[in-house]
């Protein structure tokens, strides 16, 4: 017998993700299941839907990076995917001012030191302070992080 296949509509198959899971396995060994999704992956399927749910799933992401192991700076990468950036520019305006951050390990490094560095703690309370859809694509949002020994604001544009 002959198989024939039928053609699916790419839209048919996008569902809505559930949200970012708010309790991960402690080890990597537990994280490895089938509906395990690496961080970028994550981000991606967020990314089809609005900029809150994107820049709450890269959040997460963040929070929950790992310095070891498999999914080794994880959080970070999904990140550096995100940010699409242009790999033979000669700088970017990422974060606010002029960098080269065409290679991964530049950018980790921006990421891991201050003020960044507030993003990979587990433990800190962030607010949202105003958010705006400025145009339809253009998505604009202040946030406060509160951790133990100070706090800052940041201002996301998506």
């Amino acid at each position: 017998t002959r198989r024939t296949s039928r053609a699916v509509p790419p839209y048919a198959s996008v569902t809505k993700p559930p949200p970012p899971p708010t309790d991960f396995p402690a080890t990597p060994q537990e994280s490895d299941g089938p509906s395990s999704l690496h961080w970028k992956d994550r981000v991606a399927l967020y990314a089809q839907f609005s900029a809150e749910e994107t820049l709450n799933a890269l959040l997460h992401a963040l929070r929950s990076n790992t310095r070891a192991g498999p999914r080794k700076d994880d959080g970070i990468d999904a990140l550096y995917v995100f940010a699409n950036l242009d790999i033979w520019a000669l700088s970017h305006r990422f974060f606010g001012k002029k960098m080269d951050l065409g290679q991964f390990e530049r950018f980790k490094r921006v990421v891991v030191a201050d003020p960044y560095n507030v993003l990979l703690r587990e433990e800190y309370a962030h607010k949202t302070l105003s958010a705006v859809h400025v145009t339809k694509d253009v998505y604009v949002t202040r946030r406060l992080f509160e951790y133990e020994g100070g706090s800052k604001v940041f201002t996301f544009t998506m």
